[in-house]
């Protein structure tokens, strides 16, 4: 299947209606209500938003050019301001823990992993331990994506040995792509998702150490998780096939060598540092700083110069520059404003707090059905929930970790996120599938927000 942004429709509808925009931020948008600094900014905001969701130009390209015209148009005092948001400690944070992630794949750990893993004796057996092997590698392996990666090939393989296995390939697909980017939410460094969303707790709400993350995040992340592969594989049983055991050609466990025994042991200590960090203080930067570090000094060289090129720079981009524009937001009273006009067209003050939670998450869902990413969508969703919670006398903590099982469970749409899209592109699912699976995973996260909200939370929190 092809992604619709390939089609070439949609980079130039981005780029007509992302000038229009800029136009906007020049001479500013008639909004009643809003100061002219108001309007422009959110002309700039909107230009930022539409070349990111179209992407006729690269991401860096874009988010240089929008922290460009912050300073340009006279929008922030002074460059520094108008590049505040790459100084960020979540900035430096990602780039380390996607180095360590890019570790795994470049010593070939994940593969070894993967088809250490599924070794099973029936394709039934082997897809739940596929399942059940995502959701424990989510504490080694932060990247859905990277784990969908691994995994694809073995499936693959294993299909091929299983001739005539009903929906194995079909049920594989849907839990890689829909299922496997759910278990990254468990932990506060399971992933970009978690990682924007902790900064956003850490900075705008309360402390939060990545203990409590896990304590907070990690039976709802479960319950979702396991939920929604008893659903998949209870719709799509898997059955059939020419061979009732295992063949004898399938994938064998092979033992560690030296590099990857290493990366092994490194993240295993980062892990325990967190956790012990938790408790004494330490910063949660500082394990991945000494990780990459050790992994790249003299005799060890897993970490190289070469590496820096496999960053994905367009994503550390994106978001410095949205936390530069949140910032001047802010300042010029945006924020404000989106929530005052809210509450007028809204019934928020006509429901009990539960009501209004809800009509918060709903919206949520909606804004996420525009975006590729879940960290995208958190990115313009949680500075304007938090203000909306502080509005309507909503608990912050509770209702930032609502908004991300919602916004991290919700994938309609193919282009909603890369694993969906990768899985999608295989050819073994419609578009319906697609969009019927997230619904579910959806419905699951509502049913666990409600269970946290009254039951789980309250006792833990």
């Amino acid at each position: 299947m092809i992604d619709p942004r390939d089609l070439g429709v949609v980079p130039v509808v981005g780029t007509v209606v992302g000038f229009g925009c800029l136009y906007g931020s020049v001479v500013g948008l008639p909004i009643a209500g809003l100061n002219p600094t108001g309007q422009r900014v959110l002309g700039l905001f909107f230009f930022a938003l539409v070349m990111w969701l179209t992407k006729p130009v690269p991401f860096a390209v874009s988010s240089l050019t929008t922290v460009s015209l912050l300073y340009v148009l006279g929008l922030a005092d002074s460059f520094a301001t108008a590049a505040a948001g790459f100084s960020s400690r979540l900035i430096f944070f990602l780039i380390l823990l996607l180095l360590l992630g890019n570790t795994i794949s470049k010593v070939d750990l994940d593969e070894l992993l993967a088809r250490r893993l599924l070794v099973a004796d029936s394709p039934r057996e082997t897809i739940r331990l596929t399942a059940l092997s995502l959701l424990a590698l989510s504490f080694m392996m932060p990247s859905a994506l990277a784990r969908a990666v691994a995994f694809l090939p073995i499936v693959e393989e294993l299909d091929d040995l299983w001739p005539g296995t009903e929906n194995f390939r079909f049920d594989a697909h849907l839990i890689l792509g829909h299922v496997n980017p759910v278990a990254s939410m468990g932990l506060m460094t399971g992933g970009g998702m978690a990682i924007l969303s902790s900064e956003f707790v850490r900075t705008s709400v309360t402390y939060i150490s990545w203990l409590d993350w896990a304590v907070l995040m990690l039976p709802p992340t479960a319950f979702i998780f396991l939920l929604a592969t008893a659903t998949i594989l209870l719709v799509h049983p898997v059955g059939g096939g020419t061979s009732a055991s295992r063949p004898d050609e399938a994938p064998t466990a092979e033992s560690f060598d030296r590099d990857q025994r290493i990366v092994v042991g490194v993240m295993v200590t980062v892990i325990v540092l967190w956790v012990v960090g938790s408790f004494l203080g330490i910063p949660t930067i500082l394990p991945p700083t000494a990780a990459v570090f050790f992994l790249a000094l003299p005799g060890i060289g897993i970490v190289a110069a070469e590496d820096m090129r496999t960053v994905s720079w367009g994503i550390i981009f994106v978001f410095g520059t949205m936390f530069s524009l949140l910032e001047v937001l802010e300042s010029a009273g945006v924020l404000s404003w989106v929530v005052g006009n809210a509450e007028a067209l809204l019934p928020f003050t006509a429901v009990p707090i539960w009501g209004t939670v809800a009509l918060l998450l709903a919206l949520a869902f909606v804004v996420r059905l525009f975006f590729s990413t879940a960290s995208a969508a958190l990115l313009v969703l949680f500075p304007v929930m938090l203000r909306f919670a502080d509005a309507f006398g909503v608990d912050p903590l509770y209702l930032s970790l609502s908004l991300v099982m919602i916004v991290g469970s919700s994938t309609v749409f193919p282009f909603n996120t890369t694993t969906v899209l990768l899985t999608y592109d295989k050819g073994s699912m419609t578009a319906v599938d697609v969009m019927a699976t997230g619904l579910i995973t959806t419905v699951y996260a509502a049913v666990a927000v409600v269970l946290c909200w009254t039951l789980y939370w309250p006792l833990v929190a």
